[in-house]
């Protein structure tokens, strides 16, 4: 690891994204020019900080003729949790998606994926988990954790970051290294089709 910044920002995401990838960059005595591939998050999250993302990595990937691998962010939060908290459990990844239903994905005790990624209320998430004893990660805990009590699931909390560092993201690049011509296509994952407001104030969705 040659350089690393991490910045939680509410807002100006497209103002500040590339001055800090050129302060990451001059950092590590780099530039573009020496760049041999690039990893980022496809989501899910917010749908503007999405299109921030992927547009700066899709433009980058093109101007410097580079490889490139997504990373979902419930596998980059996954690879954040250490091995010894799993202790036999399945792995619950939540995300707060700012409604109800949290995005989420089920995995194994040996990290394997046990359910697709998913966008639903918590009583669906009970009936995915069943009788499994399950750790939660995520910043989605807050949103399930009462109907988690109320229904007796036997979870605890595992101790991994809310939200996805970049650190993460380029370790699972350097284990799945070279993408293949499909995992080096950027898509957003959207679970969701995003909250609109119409110009009477009036909530819509789109999609």
């Amino acid at each position: 690891m040659l350089a690393y910044r991490h910045e939680s920002m509410a807002r100006g995401q497209a103002e500040a994204l590339f001055p800090i990838i050129q302060s990451v960059l001059s950092e590590a005595g780099a530039g573009y020019a020496e760049l041999e591939g690039l990893a980022v998050t496809t989501g899910p999250g917010s749908f503007t900080g999405l299109r921030i993302g992927l547009a700066a990595a899709r433009g980058i990937v093109l101007a410097a003729s580079i490889p490139a691998l997504g990373v979902t962010s419930f596998d980059a939060l996954l690879q954040a949790m250490p091995e010894a908290e799993i202790d036999g459990r399945a792995i619950l990844v939540a995300l707060d998606s700012k409604r109800s239903d949290p995005y989420f994905q089920l995995y194994s005790a040996t990290r394997e994926p046990l359910s697709s990624p998913n966008s639903c209320l918590p009583e669906e998430v009970l009936r995915l988990i069943g009788d499994r004893p399950v750790v939660v990660i995520g910043d989605g805990i807050a949103g399930i954790s009462e109907a988690f009590d109320s229904a007796g699931i036997d979870y605890c909390l595992g101790d991994a970051p809310l939200s996805v560092d970049a650190r993460s993201i380029a370790t699972l690049a350097e284990r799945n290294w070279p993408p293949s011509i499909e995992a080096g296509v950027l898509e957003p994952l959207y679970l969701r089709s995003p909250d609109t407001t119409s110009s009477d104030g009036t909530p819509s969705r789109t999609g």
